[in-house]
């Protein structure tokens, strides 16, 4: 997804009234195994709703989505020694595509590495892979090796 596609994908999420069962705003919890279930949560939730995809938005605070930034950098968390992204897929059953994206500023840089934090971290998920007529529940295997 480009950055600009991404960009709009975050306005329209934050437009949004509230949470919905299948787009959730955190704005620094980095637990892999959390991130594990809620990606598990919101891909069946999103099928349940009918909808092609489901989202976690970090750096958005929950109760009145301002952008407050976030410190959460996926591509250089380690989880038991692999990348956050292949530990997870490892672990989701059955498999299920994700992507993880940074967002830039509006003001068109990105953030430094280190102490200072990102704008946004969006994760987007398959809510809606199943064949016709066959629903898999996504669940997380937090113990498999």
């Amino acid at each position: 997804m480009s950055e600009q596609r991404t960009l709009a994908l975050i306005d329209d999420l934050l437009q949004r009234p509230a949470e919905t069962s299948w787009v959730e705003f955190k704005e620094n919890n980095a637990d892999a195994q959390m991130i594990g279930k809620l990606i598990s949560a919101l891909s069946n939730a999103a099928r349940l709703a009918d909808q092609p995809f489901a989202y976690v938005l970090w750096g958005v605070r929950d109760g009145d989505h301002a952008a407050v930034s976030t410190t959460f950098e996926p591509s250089s968390q380690l989880q038991q020694g692999q990348p956050l992204d292949m530990w997870l897929a490892q672990r989701l059953q059955p498999a299920i595509a994700f992507n993880l994206a940074r967002a830039m500023s509006r003001s068109g840089h990105r953030r430094r590495r280190g102490l200072e934090s990102f704008d946004q971290v969006l994760i987007s998920l398959a809510g809606n892979q199943a064949p016709s007529g066959l629903i898999d529940k996504i669940s997380m295997h937090c113990n498999k090796l």
